[in-house]
């Protein structure tokens, strides 16, 4: 398997490659290849821009990191998270022109820096989806507005019996632009009820997410619960290939997007060169002496 011959003792430790530590997420190896980054500003870990960049900053590390092979995404406190902190938001700044002429602000200026704003925020979430390693999401409480967002961008997502769910843009005025939009619809394959709760800004429950596919686990036991289903979970994914899960992760996500025709041709071109690593006779020879593998760090 991928993880190295570490005691089991000596975890949970500090993520060493992260420097300086960033000062909303508490970041740390749960066991060998397992990473958990959790929110962690407040009880409710509402959204701020300095989040958005410590998310793309964190990410942008660990993909290439081989101390980790899974990730596990979840919030401190009493929710994992309730949207954006509008209190901290640069929107208000943004929308306002310091040019020359403040009394007649220019609307393209505005317009220029709301996208460039907005687009940082995407790449910020997104790095989540283009890390090649599995990211499982592990919810309790409030799963509002951005905590929506955040799910949808991770590739396996558990919940706490007790979590709500809401999509909740529409009722401060706006569409949600950060992904909700553009993947909640993909996940759970039903059209009508993604713009239902999405024009609506109607709260859901856990069993109501897992009902239509948002989630694929509901949990007890709160926080600790959650968590502990993804731990158990990311456990199961560090004693696989590690090439097999990053090709499998990525050839899914272009078949989100593309025909299914496309999605042959991308992954008969990917295996081309994926089935000639050495993972594959290792991984048939444990199969049939019923032996565990030790995969080598990718």
């Amino acid at each position: 398997m991928t993880a190295s011959s570490s005691s089991s003792s000596s975890y949970p430790r500090p993520y060493p490659t992260l420097n300086p530590p960033p000062s909303d997420f508490a970041v740390k190896l749960e066991a060998p290849g397992v990473l958990h980054v959790s929110l962690s500003r407040g009880k409710l870990n509402p959204w701020s821009h300095t989040m958005t960049l410590e998310m793309r900053r964190i990410f942008d590390t660990l993909a290439t990191d081989p101390l980790v092979d899974v990730v596990v995404l979840s919030g401190e406190g009493r929710a994992f998270c309730a949207g954006l902190d509008v209190g901290s938001s640069q929107l208000a700044d943004l929308a306002s022109d310091e040019g020359e002429e403040p009394a007649q602000p220019d609307p393209a200026r505005i317009a220029f820096g709301l996208k460039q704003h907005i687009d940082e925020f995407q790449a910020s979430l997104t790095s989540m989806e283009k890390c090649m390693k599995p990211v499982i999401s592990a919810v309790h409480g409030i799963v509002f507005g951005l905590g929506v967002d955040l799910m949808c961008a991770t590739d396996i997502r558990y919940a706490d019996e007790e979590s709500r769910f809401c999509i909740k843009e529409v009722d401060i005025g706006l569409c949600a632009d950060i992904g909700s939009l553009q993947r909640f619809p993909k996940i759970v394959g039903n059209d009508s009820i993604a713009r239902e709760l999405a024009m609506t800004a109607r709260e859901f429950g856990s069993e109501e997410a897992l009902r239509i596919g948002f989630l694929s686990k509901v949990t007890k036991g709160g926080r600790e619960g959650a968590v502990a289903a993804a731990l158990a979970t990311a456990a199961l994914l560090v004693t696989k290939s590690p090439v097999a899960l990053r090709s499998t992760k990525q050839v899914m996500l272009h078949a989100r997007d593309h025909s299914v025709a496309e999605g042959l041709d991308y992954v008969s071109t990917w295996n081309s060169a994926m089935l000639q690593s050495r993972d594959i006779p290792k991984a048939m020879a444990g199969a049939l002496s019923k032996q565990k593998i030790r995969f080598s760090r990718l």
